[in-house]
């Protein structure tokens, strides 16, 4: 199993290291989107700025993510999966130092690979600094602030394979009400999607109309969408119209799921 960087905060003061993400930090974009032909090289830019009240020494370091069942952002070293970026990105700078207020242009170029069948690079790019923890706590300790931007690397022509796998409405322990849509990603980039919903209750009448939060499905990936259900529901039968929509991309998967309230 490949070895994750971020962990709970105890373990990282065990091995002299902890991680925070106070604002003394800001970058700006905060996510990068390539579209990019294999062999190309396109470079970006990202403006890191210091908001703290003393100078700060900066590194710029690549990992790779996944997203763990929460829809959570989940770190690990740079090289981890296939997906990575590790070798097709270079910094410039790397490292530096900001004064007070002051603020920094970082350029980063990225080669897109010559492949088959090409496929999205993902990574983030944390800008880290560290200061040792006070006397009073662990000896050696470092205070690793880290502040990032996602970066993806996408072909420029690619196929869209998002499948509907199931749908239902189910109710939680506290008695609300969640539409739940299973869908798969068989593309070779991630996708960006809402889902436009539609109650209707057994005599054909609009009851609640709404829109889940936009959400990211990864490439070769199974995920839920959920949204929450405001309906107080009577005993009856009743149908959710879901349309799931690619954020920027004219793509729709229509469908609908019945079910009773007894």
């Amino acid at each position: 199993m490949a070895k994750m960087v971020r962990v709970l905060m105890v373990f990282l003061l065990l091995f002299g290291f902890a991680i925070t993400t106070e604002a003394s930090i800001k970058v700006d974009p905060s996510r990068v989107i390539f579209h990019m032909e294999e062999g190309q090289r396109k470079t970006g830019t990202i403006q890191v700025y210091n908001n703290s009240n003393r100078e700060l020494d900066l590194f710029a370091v690549l990992y790779d993510w996944e997203l763990d069942e929460e829809n959570n952002l989940v770190d690990y070293e740079s090289g981890t999966f296939e997906h990575s970026l590790d070798g097709l990105i270079r910094f410039n700078p790397r490292q530096f130092s900001l004064g007070p207020g002051e603020s920094q242009l970082v350029r980063f170029t990225i080669t897109f690979p010559e492949e088959e069948n090409p496929f999205e690079r993902r990574g983030i790019i944390f800008f880290e600094h560290e200061d040792p923890l006070d006397e009073d706590d662990v000896a050696g300790a470092q205070l690793r602030t880290m502040i990032g931007t996602t970066v993806y690397a996408m072909p420029e022509i690619y196929e869209i394979s998002l499948h509907y796998l199931e749908g239902l409405v189910h109710e939680s322990e506290d008695g609300t009400f969640w539409g739940a849509i299973l869908l798969g990603n068989n593309s070779p980039v991630h996708t960006r999607l809402e889902v436009d919903y539609t109650l209707i209750n057994e005599k054909g009448a609009v009851i609640e109309e709404g829109r889940s939060e936009e959400r990211v499905l990864l490439p070769q990936d199974v995920r839920g969408i959920y949204f929450p259900l405001e309906e107080n529901f009577e005993p009856g039968n009743y149908q959710l119209l879901c349309d799931i929509n690619l954020v920027g991309i004219d793509f729709t998967i229509s469908e609908s799921i019945s079910f009773e309230i007894e």
